[in-house]
């Protein structure tokens, strides 16, 4: 059943991971952090429970993968290992474990062309990884990881609107992160995410307006994300003028 979980639930099973020097599969994928289990999909505990509630922008990918899932879990630990709170390490998470790499710069080329470091006050996008990070909440609609029979879970087979179980976990997790968060703009990463925003959007449950459907998805594997991204550039302008007027 969908629920918010925190880290303080996990932490005895956080505790006995601290002799590990290497996170693998079958330390992470283990039903001691397994949240649900339905028709091939299986949803994990990871700790992405910090909430940003300050953010202007929050942009929202599906759901964490294996990589993500393993770099918060030794972002966690490592905390610990330091003395500090488990609560220091899920807030570090978010800067260490969101849209790295060649994603983030592809992200933030498209953002600096819509010109969104001028309504922020910031000199690039980057700076929302950086020293502007209390500007941005990267997120995930479904928060926990999802897998599907053990490999990262897409957005497809199945559509995360066509799911009941799915659904289920985006409007009981991701939904309330959002209206505690409240941006002034939200911007989904690709197809899948902007399909199942509209479903909610349609559903009353949050403000289309104020989200940019239609915004690629940055990965290098998104051979069209120029040519989307020119055809949605008009409308995505607008909508930031909007938001920030």
């Amino acid at each position: 059943m969908a629920s918010i979980h925190q880290v303080q639930e996990f932490l005895p099973a956080l505790q006995e991971l601290l002799c590990l020097e290497t996170l693998t599969r079958e330390n992470l994928l283990h039903p001691r952090f397994l949240l649900q289990r339905e028709s091939g999909l299986e949803i994990y505990y990871a700790p992405f429970d910090y909430i940003n509630t300050a953010a202007k922008v929050m942009i929202v990918g599906i759901t964490p993968g294996w990589t993500q899932m393993q770099l918060s879990y030794t972002t966690v630990l490592d905390a610990l290992r330091r003395g500090e709170p488990p609560e220091e390490g899920v807030r570090r998470v978010k800067q260490q474990a969101s849209f790295a790499g060649s994603m983030r710069t592809n992200l933030n080329a498209m953002l600096d062309e819509l010109e969104l470091p001028g309504y922020l006050g910031i000199p690039a996008s980057s700076d929302l990884f950086g020293a502007g990070r209390e500007l941005l909440h990267p997120c995930s609609l479904l928060r926990y990881p999802v897998f599907r029979n053990n490999l990262n879970y897409t957005g497809h087979n199945p559509q995360m609107v066509k799911s009941p179980l799915l659904l289920d976990w985006i409007r009981t997790v991701f939904v309330p992160e959002w209206r505690s968060v409240h941006p002034l703009v939200l911007i989904p990463l690709g197809k899948a995410v902007s399909d199942a925003l509209q479903h909610l959007a349609q559903e009353g449950l949050l403000e289309e307006e104020r989200c940019l459907f239609g915004f690629p998805h940055p990965s290098g594997a998104n051979g069209h994300r120029h040519k989307q991204f020119q055809e949605g550039k008009a409308s995505f302008v607008r909508k930031l003028q909007y938001c920030f007027t």
